[in-house]
């Protein structure tokens, strides 16, 4: 990559107008804290966010992250990230999506969540081939 470390990050979001939310936001940079501390300095939203995730958390080593915040819901990749990560990660949101929504995980409610979760990992992994592209 001729990039330098910590230049490349991008945000994106996830429509999600059919299931009454309005996005999940995605960033994606070089490693999970860098893209947070980079798109919190033009986000205020991402800032607020930051701020309130544990010293911990926003210092993850891990490829991925999904946040549940007062600000929003939002998927942080790291440029490693895999589609068995994307996938794990848009089961987190999945279960957090259908829990607001007061949907339990049964045999009755199971088809709703895959679907769910087949919707989100199609449109993350999107965004994340679209941001790989971009650094070719």
């Amino acid at each position: 990559m001729s990039k330098k470390k910590y230049d490349t990050w991008s945000y994106d979001t996830v429509k999600l107008d059919d299931w009454g939310y309005d996005c999940i936001r995605v960033l994606i940079g070089d490693n999970v804290p860098n893209a947070l501390k980079l798109a919190a300095k033009e986000y205020d939203h991402i800032k607020k966010t930051r701020k309130s995730m544990t010293k911990r958390d926003r210092n993850t080593h891990a490829d991925a992250v999904f946040i549940e915040s007062d600000y929003g819901f939002f998927f942080v990749f790291s440029d490693e990230t895999t589609i068995e990560i994307i996938a794990h990660e848009c089961f987190h949101a999945t279960l957090s999506f259908m829990k607001a929504k007061g949907m339990k995980l049964n045999k009755g409610s199971e088809e709703a969540y895959a679907y769910l979760n087949g919707v989100l990992v199609e449109r993350v992994n999107k965004i994340w081939k679209r941001h790989k592209k971009a650094l070719k």
